[in-house]
């Protein structure tokens, strides 16, 4: 059985973009607003569109499209 990716970690929001720590064996990120996905990353930082609210969670996806543990900011 899979084990879930662990949430990432030092998640700060700075302006519109945030930031937080790698996740080892993460293929990419998905980044919620108010529990609704507001994007994608590959890398660990993302340019926030203005719309969103600001309950921001980030959760890393491993190659097999699985979401891992979520980081709230």
């Amino acid at each position: 059985m899979m084990e879930k990716l662990p949430a990432p970690q030092n998640l700060k929001k700075q302006g519109t973009k945030i930031t937080w720590k790698a996740v080892s064996d993460a293929a990419g990120y998905i980044i919620f607003d108010n529990d609704q996905v507001v994007g994608f990353a590959q890398e660990p930082i993302y340019t926030l569109p203005s719309e969103v609210k600001g309950n921001l969670k980030v959760c890393a996806v491993n190659r097999y499209g699985s979401l891992g543990l979520e980081s709230a900011l």
